[in-house]
């Protein structure tokens, strides 16, 4: 049903009383209790005016509130939240509903606990009161959070202040004094006085303005009553900033004046997802207005506070010819994460933030879903699949410290902890493999139920799965046996995922399918089971496109056993890797892939599961599940392969064994096995960027021709150093392309001669910018090097002294051939650098840290203690863990690096 907002204070206070009435919405089952407020109060509105003083020297900020509330049961006190703000003492009120004025006793302030305890001499009766507050706050810029300052500098120079807000998780508290708990939801009524000059925003619109204080030249802006909602979604700002918007002007993108016009996307497709996420929840927007604006410090890429969406201000800004192609696609899958949140976090709130994932796993998945919609061309639902699911949920997940998403926390630094992968991305990666098996209708169809069932409200997972479970049982979706809760509680109250391991019987054409928790250390699984939605296909019966299960392995159960397998038949499970968790198989299956593969039929597998069995076989290698060498035989496939979905992780692999080869006898070798697989690949993609591209062509292109130059192709360094001259030489004939700028710099400058790297010296020159330090570390020549070093630790040099320790990073950075000259570099200079660097102990550590790295040889890490040892009175513990880490790679290079000489060799006699 439709809920229209709250205005009634009695049903604002039955709406919030009735959070509370299972106790669950305030103790939620937390072990350590004494970081939650005590459950004898609850707020219903608040009305709060702001003085912010954007004023050199007196950053602060005069607060009021006035707190209606309700003392649900008798107390001799009243408990809120308070954090680094000064409490007017002589000014705190209490009135009750028949206006009788109750003495506060005391105050007192709880600093670990960050309360607020207001000390009665009687027993308040039950009932509705105003609290009245003043009080005075900093307007910091160190935390970026609460009510803080940021800035900017304008065409002239100047610096301009703003004031902004960011209240997630716990940071209400900081601005003014709440009931700051995302159960407690209140309405809110906000007045901010500001110069009139600025324009303030808020979560609603514009109720009424002041007439100008002549004194002060100020007015004050009061915003509309919110409906009912949590603390952490509350935001205000005021700045100079200015807008574009839709014709209604009810859809408005702010930023500082001179780069409103690189926000022109960003707005475009912000309405797009914004519409898209209506029709798909088939609810409207619970408010009259949407606003986002890009701020110059923010903590967060993106903060969804109702009907006002801040942002770090490069999020927004995207223009055709000048940002590059990954910049257009963090413009529209960050509006969409955001403003999915407007339903999923904002509308609908978890209970606690034993819950977050509710929140930012399905901001995650429409973050890719609704942008999908926005811009269909993209394959971004294969993107998702390979940046989340394999890029970072697997890699989180497969931690043996990792945690369940239902995850339970009491204090703010636990809070603030639970915002990680596993809550954003294997949120998302769940939610994506529920939406296959209930079926994309279904699915749509309980969480509309989901989101109309509980609006305004807050929720627990089971809040979620009895919606689902409701819509399932209509359409008839899963088996009887299968209760949702069950098989989801398997996955959100247990951490891990499951590694599905596949043996055939090639005589009897039976497959024994067994399940156990997959640790990326190797270790074995420790008896954690799921409820496995399985999909597969096989060669002779062909079936990429239904991903939906056709077995289930029950939590009660390690395996089931299939039959009807033909033997010179390959299988492959996990169709478009829609389910959560890796495929291993016996020896002859992976090696029916791979000869399947390196034919010309790999195109009939699914990109997504090319890059799956990429994927999967690499990390269990990793794992000790299976040889380098079946990897490696799969790996030879890719030659033949020119689409971006199963390039991906296939680069992303190569960059980690590039670190690892790094100096060792398997360089060279290694270096022209992916030369060669990159050919096909670039004689298709082409050096030059057209406007007409497809958006993963560009991509691809961009990555396919640094990964040559990285890897010493002379012909992709000798084009890049073509191009760069020629745009060194007449850089308006001859632009180069965003998306190539590092590869035409960085690939250009590897095999250059001493005249064209001073050509970007000189450019440096004349605008000093971290990227061009950045390049200039490409080139490989140590008389090249030698003198960039030079240059950087003297005074006065044409390197500005703030950029020295980032052109000494770029050099052991910018090539695995550069990294013994940096190390040698390192031991005989360690002292000058100390020195240069005014003994700044950081950027030592920094610089030592990095090599721990990146050092593979057991040369290298002899030099490295030596060098540790010596210096361990500037080093520290930071030597000691740098050692450790060294050793590491030594010791996998030791073990793994002759499989790969033994492998390559053979390859090539071959």
């Amino acid at each position: 049903m439709k809920i229209l907002l709250i205005t009634s204070l009695l049903l604002a206070a039955v709406t919030t009383a009735s959070l509370l009435n299972d106790s669950d919405a305030i103790v939620d089952n937390v072990t350590t209790t004494n970081y939650r407020l005590p459950n004898n109060s609850v707020p219903i509105s608040y009305s709060i005016s702001l003085i912010p003083y954007l004023v050199e020297d007196n950053f602060t900020y005069d607060g009021e509130s006035a707190i209606k509330l309700e003392i649900l049961k008798s107390s001799s006190s009243i408990t809120l939240h308070i954090l680094n703000l000064t409490i007017d003492e002589s000014a705190t009120s209490l009135v009750s509903s028949g206006n009788k004025n109750h003495k506060i006793a005391s105050h007192t302030y709880d600093t670990k606990k960050q309360f607020l305890i207001l000390n009665f001499a009687t027993h308040l009766p039950t009932g509705y009161y105003t609290l009245h507050l003043k009080y005075v706050g900093i307007l910091d810029n160190e935390t970026l959070n609460g009510f803080y300052r940021s800035s900017y500098i304008n065409d002239n120079g100047e610096t301009v202040w703003l004031a902004t807000t960011v209240f997630a998780t716990t940071a209400a508290r900081r601005a003014f004094p709440c009931w700051d708990e995302p159960a407690l939801k209140a309405t809110f009524t906000i007045s901010i006085k500001h110069d009139v000059n600025y324009t303030a925003l808020s979560n609603m619109p514009v109720a009424n303005q002041s007439a100008i204080d002549k004194t002060d030249n100020k007015l004050w802006t009061t915003f509309e009553t919110t409906p009912i909602m949590s603390t952490y979604l509350v935001a205000f700002v005021v700045s100079d900033f200015g807008y574009v918007s839709n014709d209604d002007k009810n859809f408005r993108l702010w930023t500082r004046k001179n780069i409103l016009n690189t926000t022109a996307y960003a707005l475009t497709v912000g309405q797009s997802e914004f519409a898209y996420l209506k029709e798909y929840t088939s609810i409207p927007f619970a408010l009259p207005k949407m606003d986002e604006i890009s701020i110059p410090d923010i903590i967060f890429d993106g903060m969804e506070n109702w009907g006002l969406v801040t942002y770090s201000e490069t999020e927004l800004q995207y223009v055709d010819g000048v940002s590059t192609t990954s910049a257009k696609q963090e413009a529209a899958t960050i509006t969409s994460h955001e403003f999915a949140h407007q339903w999923f976090g904002n509308l609908v709130t978890p209970k606690w933030w034993k819950y977050i994932w509710l929140n930012e796993g399905f901001a995650t998945y429409f973050e890719f879903y609704i942008t999908g919609k926005a811009e269909k061309s993209w394959r971004i639902m294969e993107q998702f699949i390979l940046r989340i699911v394999q890029g970072k949920a697997f890699i989180a997940d497969s931690a043996e410290t990792t945690h369940p998403m239902n995850q339970d926390a009491s204090t703010p630094e636990e809070i603030i902890s639970l915002l990680d992968s596993i809550c954003y991305d294997k949120g998302a990666a769940v939610i994506h493999m529920m939406s296959i098996f209930l079926t994309p209708p279904v699915f749509r169809a309980g969480l509309t139920r989901y989101l109309k069932n509980n609006a305004y409200g807050v929720v627990t997972s089971d809040d979620l799965w009895s919606a689902l479970q409701e819509v399932s049982d209509e359409y008839e979706i899963l088996p009887p046996e299968i209760c949702l809760k069950k098989v989801m509680d398997t996955w959100v109250e247990q951490p891990g995922f499951p590694l599905i391991t596949v043996t055939r019987d090639y005589k009897t054409g039976k497959a024994n399918i067994s399940q156990e928790r997959y640790f990326q250390s190797g270790a074995s699984g420790d008896g954690t089971r799921w409820w496995v939605p399985i999909s597969y296909t096989t060669q002779s019966d062909l079936n990429f496109s239904s991903t939906s299960p056709r077995e289930w392995i029950p939590q009660a159960k390690n395996n089931i056993v299939l039959s009807g397998f033909k033997p010179t038949d390959w299988t492959i499970f996990n169709i478009q890797e829609s389910g959560y968790y890796r495929v291993n198989y016996d020896e002859k299956n992976w090696k029916l892939i791979s000869n399947y593969l390196d034919s010309d039929d790999y195109i009939k597998i699914h990109p997504v599961n090319r890059a799956q069995i990429i994927d999967d076989s690499y990390n269990l290698a990793v794992a000790n599940r299976i040889s380098f060498s079946i990897f490696l035989d799969i790996s030879v496939y890719i030659r033949r392969d020119v689409d971006y979905i199963p390039w991906y992780p296939m680069l992303t692999i190569d960059n980690y064994l590039y670190q690892k080869l790094a100096n060792t006898r398997s360089f060279s070798l290694f270096k022209r096995f992916f030369v060669e697989s990159f050919e096909k690949s670039i004689v298709t993609l082409g050096y030059v960027q057209h406007n007409d591209d497809e958006h993963l062509i560009k991509f691809h292109r961009a990555d396919m021709l640094i990964y040559a130059c990285y890897h010493s192709s002379k012909k992709c360094r000798s084009k890049a150093t073509a191009r760069l001259v020629a745009y060194l030489k007449d850089p308006i004939a001859n632009p180069i392309s965003p998306d190539l700028k590092n590869w035409v710099f960085c690939g250009g400058l590897n095999n250059a001669n001493a005249t064209v790297w001073n050509m970007v010296l000189d450019l440096y020159a004349k605008s000093p910018s971290r990227s061009l330090i950045y390049y200039l570390g490409c080139s490989e020549h140590k008389e090249i090097l030698t003198k960039y070093m030079s240059l950087a630790t003297t005074e006065n040099s044409t390197i500005l002294k703030e950029h020295a320790s980032d052109a000494f990073a770029s050099i052991y950075d910018g090539s695995g051939d550069n990294i013994n000259f940096a190390l040698d570099y390192l031991i005989d200079n360690f002292d000058k650098l100390y020195a240069f660097w005014d003994q700044s102990a950081d950027k030592m550590t920094g610089h030592v840290s990095s090599f721990g790295y990146i050092l593979t040889t057991r040369e290298q890490l002899t030099k490295f203690k030596a060098l540790i040892q010596k210096h361990n009175d500037v080093l520290g513990s930071t030597g000691s863990t740098a050692i450790a880490n060294a050793e590491s790679n030594v010791k996998w290079t030791d073990t793994y690096e002759p499989v790969f000489y033994k492998w390559f060799n053979k390859f090539y006699k071959a």
